[in-house]
């Protein structure tokens, strides 16, 4: 497959679109962890470009319910709450990140639960929940430290 085609294509194209390409190819779409950590990568760095962004994370989200891969469906979630968040939809983003986070929790995903928090962070402060995301980044900290080892403590 061609990656870059394979973007192009969800990148170009409606949302509806999308989810038609997917179905219709499902059959090639065999490496659900590589198709989800691509379309995640991708998402990502069209962050700046949030519409399209989120075209992404939806596509995702719908991939990883089509294909019952929940690993994607939780890095569809991420995706959106991050796309969400650009786009100043604090709450929304507050809530898919909340439920992304829940769902790596549930797969035993620290790091990504991790990644969930940077969004939301922003977020939560941007309205107004300054506790909650102090304590938010102290326990990311303590993550990040434990996942990454002791080399990596100040």
């Amino acid at each position: 497959m061609d990656t870059n085609l394979f973007l192009h294509y969800f990148r170009d194209h409606t949302l509806e679109e999308g989810r038609v390409y997917i179905q219709e190819h499902i059959a090639e779409l065999t490496d659900h962890k590589f198709i989800g950590e691509l379309l995640e990568e991708e998402a990502l760095r069209i962050l700046y470009t949030p519409f399209v962004s989120l075209k992404l994370a939806e596509l995702l989200i719908f991939f990883g319910e089509y294909v019952s891969h929940l690993p994607s469906h939780a890095l569809g979630l991420k995706c959106k709450g991050d796309a969400l968040m650009m786009i100043g939809h604090h709450q929304a983003a507050l809530e898919c990140s909340d439920a992304a986070g829940e769902e790596f929790l549930c797969l035993g995903d620290e790091g990504n639960w991790a990644r969930t928090r940077i969004g939301w962070t922003y977020s939560a402060a941007h309205l107004g929940r300054v506790t909650r995301s102090k304590a938010c980044s102290r326990r990311v900290y303590t993550t990040g430290c434990a996942l990454l080892g002791p080399s990596h403590r100040p």
